[in-house]
Order: structure tokens, then sequence, then C-alpha cells
């Protein structure tokens, strides 16, 4: 989906609920956001990038989205967004929407699958789970996977990021007319034989499938980002293969 399109989207679903709030009699609550961005968000006094900090919100923080960003502004780290209107702490500003979500944010030391759909469900959202268990060829492979529905593959990145531990130094990848590119990790550990990502592109250049690959002796891990059509939404998958 592009930008201005996701954008549009966004300000229409957050619109059209306040307004039924309204018809409703009830208190017109803005919706819940949490900062997806590892290192954490800065929240601005007006909407540029370059404006003052207020305050810095970490990682997993929940935020309320007063108003979505009127226009798309330039990519941060490759993503695509605007500066929102949000209220956190006490404080009013605006954040850059590509680092917020819909879904609450793995821990930053690490989660467990199965503890991640749990935080899931219990914020409202009805999430598959899936686990496989493979033998090919004397090599076993454990597959989890989970389905974000109405997840855009960008958003689905960077919780992929923060569950599976793909590295900082793998950003999601940039715009490119390439339909299949190969980006390696600037700080690849010298132990491992593959510290990558691929990524696949559709004829417009945006970005449909992600693979991250590290392998070393003895096994390794396969991490997968790709459209579920059924149940509809993005898969997340970890395959982990030992030898």
């Amino acid at each position: 989906m592009r930008p201005m399109t996701t954008l549009c989207l966004l300000f229409m679903s957050v619109t059209s609920f306040w307004a039924a709030a309204a018809a409703l009699g009830a208190p017109a609550e803005p919706p819940i956001r949490y900062v997806l961005a590892a290192t954490g968000l800065d929240l601005r006094q007006d909407a540029s990038v370059a404006a003052p900090v207020l305050t810095r919100m970490p990682c997993g923080a929940e935020v309320r989205l007063l108003m979505p960003a009127a226009a798309a502004g330039p990519a941060v780290d490759n993503l695509a967004g605007g500066m929102a209107r949000v209220a956190y702490g006490g404080e009013t500003g605006f954040a850059f929407d590509g680092y917020l979500s819909q879904f609450p944010a793995p821990d930053l030391e690490g989660m467990e699958t199965g503890s991640y759909v749990a935080r899931l469900r219990q914020a409202g959202s009805d999430i598959l789970r899936e686990q496989i268990t493979r033998d090919w060829g004397g090599y076993e492979q454990q597959e989890e996977a989970l389905v974000l529905p109405a997840a855009a593959i960008a958003e689905a990145f960077l919780i992929a990021k923060l569950l599976y531990e793909i590295p900082a130094g793998i950003p999601f990848p940039p715009a490119s007319d390439e339909l299949n590119s190969t980006y390696q990790n600037p700080g690849k550990d010298p132990l491992l034989w593959t510290d990558e990502l691929d990524v696949e592109r559709n004829a417009r250049g945006e970005v449909i499938v992600m693979r991250y690959y590290a392998r070393r002796e003895g096994g390794g891990v396969t991490v997968e980002i790709k459209p579920s059509p059924e149940p509809a939404g993005i898969r997340i998958a970890r395959i982990l293969i030992s030898d």
C-alpha cells in the first residue's frame, strides 16, 4: 500500500471512530498506539522531525493518537510516514508515525512467541499462532509463526525485529526498483556464515516479502515476513534449523 493511501485510511478510521463515539453520546477516547522504535521515539513540539524535543518516549510506550498525520513527510530510517499529534505522559506533541503501531511492542530483552501472542490478545487483537515441526533430510526445523491482522509490512518488520532479534544494523529496506535485493548486516559476527536480509518487491517497488537469514556451524535461523491470505494480514515466522 502506498504511503498516501495508508495515511488516508488511517485518517478515515480514526475520524470515523470519533464520529461514532459522538453519535452514541460517549466521550471520544483517542485510540492507543505503541512505540516500536528500539531506542525510543521523540515527542516533538511541532509537526517536523527537526522541531524541539519535548521528551523521549521509550520502546513499548503507550500514546494516544489525537490526530493522524496530515500528509506524508520525508522517510525516516526508510520508513514512510508523517508527524501525528499524540499525547504521552501528560504532554501533547507530534511524533513520527512510521514508528507507531496498533500492536503492543515485544519486550526489548526478548520474549517467547506465546507470551507475545497473549499480550496481543489481551490488547484486543485476534491473532493466529502456528507451531510446525519438520524433519527435512535429517535437518530438524522448528517453526513458530503469528499473523498480524490488518498490519502494514513495515509495521510487521519492526515487530519481528524486536521479537526475533533481527540485528539493529539491518533497517527496513529502502525504496528501490530492484525486484530482489540482499542487504548484509554491517556488524556481522565473524562466526556467522550468513547474516543478511533478502527482499522481494512488486512491480511498483513496494516491499512484499522479507527473509532474514543467520547461519553458523550447527544450525541457524530464518525470519520470514510476508502477506497472509487467510487470515488476512502479515505472517511473521521464525524457523530454527539444527544440523
